[in-house]
């Protein structure tokens, strides 16, 4: 029996396309991405120019994403920008604060262009929301600019309770983030399903839980493909469009 329901947010509840971030050049290659945005804001020195100002943030980025892969811990956006800008800037904490500020507003407001919300999604979430008390479980870096994306929605009445990792500081699919859902819809674990777009992230991290999973395929170019490459658990339900929901 289903009691409850939690969501991911980005490709579930909402659609995310990076593709639309501006495009900088980097080489002989050319990438969607904040980089060129956040040059522009920051101080030139110790840069020679924009490449090496963005190989100075990946080498950050990439000790965050192995702390976060390995460890399951979150790291927000903000502490993104305190890294780097620590390690090559020399300011006082005023300028520090400031800047930090400045290059996480930018990044997200970008970030925050590329959602779209699928038209059909509000009358979704309100009929399930006369069934179901409704949560949301997501992994994201930045907790406000991902409530600032379910305001925008007009999706934030629909919840009772919104769990970002930034917030608890651990990412899916580490069982922590998925209990702080279970203790508060109240349900035993396997009487809340969770839905999201990653196998790894929602469907083992619900199951480890005894919670059940449901992978939605609608931003999944090869579900099959997918599916075949994923050792963990397979999902209770394999659905293509939040509207499935609507059956259960």
């Amino acid at each position: 029996m289903i009691r409850a329901i939690s969501f991911d947010l980005f490709d579930t509840l909402v659609d995310l396309d990076l593709s639309g971030l501006p495009t900088i050049t980097l080489g002989h290659e050319q990438l969607p991405s904040t980089v060129g945005a956040l040059y522009e804001i920051a101080p030139k020195e110790p840069f020679r120019d924009l490449e090496s100002f963005a190989e100075a943030l990946s080498t950050v980025d990439r000790d965050i994403r192995k702390k976060q892969i390995t460890e399951g811990v979150e790291i927000s956006t903000k502490a993104r920008f305190e890294r780097f800008i620590d390690s090559r800037f020399n300011l006082k904490k005023t300028e520090f604060s400031d800047l930090v500020e400045a290059l996480r507003a930018k990044h997200m407001e970008l970030f925050r262009q590329q959602v779209t919300v699928p038209a059909h999604h509000t009358g979704v979430l309100e009929e399930l929301g006369k069934r179901f008390p409704l949560f949301v479980c997501s992994n994201f870096t930045d907790s406000s600019c991902a409530n600032q994306v379910l305001r925008e929605s007009n999706f934030t009445e629909y919840f009772q309770e919104i769990v970002i990792s930034d917030d608890v500081g651990i990412r899916k699919p580490r069982k922590e983030i998925f209990d702080v859902v279970i203790k508060a819809s109240g349900f035993c674990a396997s009487e809340i399903l969770h839905i999201g777009d990653n196998l790894e992230a929602d469907v083992r991290g619900a199951k480890s839980c005894a919670m059940q999973a449901a992978w939605i395929t609608r931003q999944i170019p090869d579900s099959t493909k997918t599916l075949r490459s994923y050792n963990g658990p397979d999902p209770d339900f394999e659905i293509s469009d939040l509207g499935d929901l609507l059956n259960f």
